[in-house]
């Protein structure tokens, strides 16, 4: 009889991308019903870091996790100072965009990390599909973050007549690019953020093309490897 033994960090993480895929949701929730309040705002930082962390963790990025689990926790102990004592709310925005800056270009990071790992994994079940999907949708908010950086820092507003545009229509703008949708509704008023756009429409284009197929169509293969052994097992035992 054939027995099969998955790596032990696998057995430990086996469900690790569900539970990214739901703190991703989170995010992306809260993210939704953000406002102008610099505490929300701070709340959103804290949750973005956090999905990071857990991300880096799970797909077993021993340089990187420590490197955002201490960023968290640096975070978390500055915001806590900031609003014990009183910061005005001039110094703790700022504060919040410079940790802001960091969530995304960790958020820029994580999908590479997450994509390398699954792609490495010598066995692939419901968890790696889970964790593409996962990769996918961080790469959509990491773009919308992107794009709320580069409205806070241009002169003129992002979206041109349409105003500044809030995180959730950043979010909007950014998943309708990278699901090539297109609404035209929300545009880019000139560069960077219109060649950001295109980017990402092609980098969706091309995951689902590379990344989505082969990770199903392995999953697909392990599938009827597992029912082969069973035949075999079957037989085998008679």
């Amino acid at each position: 009889m054939r027995m099969r033994t998955a790596q032990p960090s696998e057995v430990s993480r086996r469900w690790g991308y569900g539970l990214l895929l739901v703190a991703i949701l989170v995010s992306y929730v809260l993210s939704l019903f953000s406002s102008n309040a610099q505490v929300v705002f701070s709340i959103i930082i804290v949750v973005q870091m956090t999905t990071v962390w857990l991300a880096l963790r799970v797909s077993d990025s021993h340089k990187l996790a420590p490197v955002a689990g201490v960023a968290l926790i640096v975070l978390t102990i500055c915001l806590g100072i900031s609003v014990i004592f009183g910061e005005t709310s001039g110094a703790l925005e700022k504060i919040n965009q410079w940790w802001f800056v960091l969530s995304t270009v960790l958020y820029l990071v994580a999908p590479i990390v997450i994509v390398r790992h699954i792609l490495r994994r010598t066995e692939v079940d419901l968890d790696s599909l889970l964790g593409v999907i996962s990769a996918y949708l961080m790469i959509g908010m990491s773009f919308a973050f992107v794009f709320k950086l580069i409205g806070i820092v241009q002169s003129g507003p992002f979206f041109g007549v349409n105003g500044e545009g809030t995180l959730a229509q950043d979010l909007f703008f950014s998943f309708t690019s990278l699901t090539t949708v297109g609404y035209g509704d929300l545009v880019p008023a000139g560069n960077p953020g219109q060649t950001l756009a295109v980017s990402e429409a092609m980098l969706g284009q091309l995951f689902l093309v590379i990344v989505v197929a082969k990770v199903v169509t392995n999953l697909t293969r392990s599938s009827g490897q597992t029912s082969d052994d069973a035949s075999s097992d079957q037989k085998e035992s008679e």
